[in-house]
């Protein structure tokens, strides 16, 4: 019998999937990592009239995996408005008590080394202090404080690469806030450098400076220039290893080579004629690695 929360979705006009599943959920999340794969597992979890529970338990283990205790509350949350009587719905206070525990005492560690290294004046030293703070804050869900601390590298960066690597940062922060404005805006900060696309490090990242900047066109319903972003990105991207964490060009923490083909192949449907379809999306060589 189908849960009581899909009726009232259905009522509330919210999207609620009633067809059997087309693929394995182990092996589709398989292919993310961080936030979005939990993201993407709440997701499934509130809108497949299939796949709810094993999605919403899932999203439950993979928070507990982490630091994050408000992505922990969600994914209980979700569940037990669902399925209040598994006993994964309610909250483990005890795990719970301990991250706040751990998380302060590695939040109070990292800061009091920065003190330090300013009061040092070390900036290389700083600059990474910032950078490992913006992690650590990415890590447990503080997206807004992970965001000023990437931002405040600004000043410590001694080299292009440093630029790319503090832009690349917030780019990706700023896709988890939902800013998607503020996403563009470092991406346009990396693109518009002079000689951008002679800097290594803004060279590595470009097929992501891309799809990234296709991912924030779409959010705003801005179908024609998603499309064109998403059917020009790099193809090296569609070759990447995702259970390599050490592929540099996977970007499975925002999205992965197969969303690029589905996205871009809608938002051009929904924007380009037939005559620019064929001709900019059928006869892409590079578009077609993906497809």
């Amino acid at each position: 019998m189908e849960p009581a929360y899909f009726t009232k979705a259905r009522q509330a006009d919210r999207v609620v999937v009633n067809e059997p599943p087309k693929f394995d959920i182990e092996a589709y999340i398989a292919n993310y990592k961080g936030r979005t794969r939990l993201e993407r597992l709440l997701l499934i979890g509130t809108t497949s009239t299939y796949l709810y529970l094993e999605a919403l338990k899932a999203a439950v283990a993979e928070a507990k995996c982490g630091r994050d205790i408000g992505q922990y509350e969600r994914a209980v949350s979700a569940l037990r408005e669902i399925v209040p009587n598994d006993p994964d719905a309610t909250m483990d206070n005890a795990w719970v008590n301990k991250v706040k525990k751990q998380v302060k005492s590695e939040t109070d560690k990292m800061e009091l080394e920065l003190k330090g290294y300013k009061n040092n004046l070390i900036k290389e030293s700083i600059r990474m202090g910032y950078d490992d703070l913006g992690s650590h804050y990415h890590r447990i869900g503080d997206l807004s404080k992970s965001n000023k601390a990437y931002a405040q590298m600004r000043d410590f960066c001694t080299t292009n690469t440093h630029v790319v690597i503090m832009s690349m940062h917030l780019v990706n922060v700023c896709i988890d806030q939902r800013s998607w404005f503020a996403a563009q805006n470092h991406v346009q900060r990396i693109r518009g450098g002079s000689g951008a696309r002679g800097y290594p490090e803004a060279e590595k990242n470009w097929a992501k400076l891309t799809a990234a900047h296709g991912l924030a066109s779409m959010a705003q319903a801005n179908y024609r220039d998603a499309a064109i972003e998403f059917i020009s990105t790099d193809p090296r991207m569609s070759q990447a290893k995702l259970d390599d964490p050490e592929d540099e060009e996977a970007y499975n923490e925002v999205l992965t080579p197969n969303d690029i083909a589905v996205y871009g192949g809608l938002c051009a449907m929904a924007s380009m004629s037939r005559e620019e379809l064929q001709k900019r999306v059928l006869e892409n060589t590079d578009f077609r690695n993906y497809l």
